[in-house]
């Protein structure tokens, strides 16, 4: 279904030696320490070549999860309208597309292909990576391959905390303006 290739930056030879640009589904995402980093495992920021079956078979889960959740948010419009009324006035639960958190993102390839292929099923993405080189990539990889400013939100956090802060229910708890899917 979704076709993986890798490609060398040509802009020179020297070049093509250090960084290597991969085309995977709808992503394009630039790898910094060229081919020997994707057979080494090494480089700056993480990108695991063996999880191209396992990205697309996260895509499909959600192509499906977004239909079900937009079927579920429509039967309860109303009710979720007046318990999030009394902060914003417009329900953003309601609001269609998914909220999805990519909590180890490294090279953001997974945001970027949820952005890119899911389209209108999501609202919103954020791609959060410990490492600042990572999080400074997910954006240039994002801006490479065509998503809009701001579709995805980088930040360079502790994933655990992150997912804690935005949690649905609790002390605290962010309710149905919490995540729709975190992806670990």
């Amino acid at each position: 279904i979704f076709q993986f290739t890798v490609e060398l930056w040509l802009s020179s030879p020297a070049m093509a030696q250090k960084e290597l640009v991969l085309r995977e589904g709808a992503a394009e995402v630039l790898i910094r320490g060229g081919e020997q980093t994707l057979k080494e495992g090494g480089g700056d920021v993480f990108y695991n070549p063996a999880q191209v079956f396992n990205r697309d078979l996260s895509v499909l889960v959600l192509s499906v999860f977004a239909k079900l959740r937009a079927a579920e948010l429509a039967k309860h419009r109303g009710r979720l309208a007046r318990i999030s009324r009394g902060e914003a006035g417009q329900a953003e639960a309601t609001q269609p597309g998914l909220l999805i958190l990519e909590a180890l993102a490294a090279t953001g390839v997974r945001s970027i292909r949820y952005a890119k292929e899911l389209g209108e099923a999501v609202r919103g993405i954020v791609a959060n990576d410990l490492d600042k080189a990572a999080a400074e990539q997910i954006g240039s990889n994002a801006r490479r391959s065509g998503v809009p400013e701001g579709f995805i939100k980088v930040t360079c956090c502790d994933a655990a905390g992150h997912m804690y802060s935005h949690r649905a229910s609790g002390p605290g708890g962010m309710g149905y303006r919490a995540y729709d899917v975190i992806d670990v």
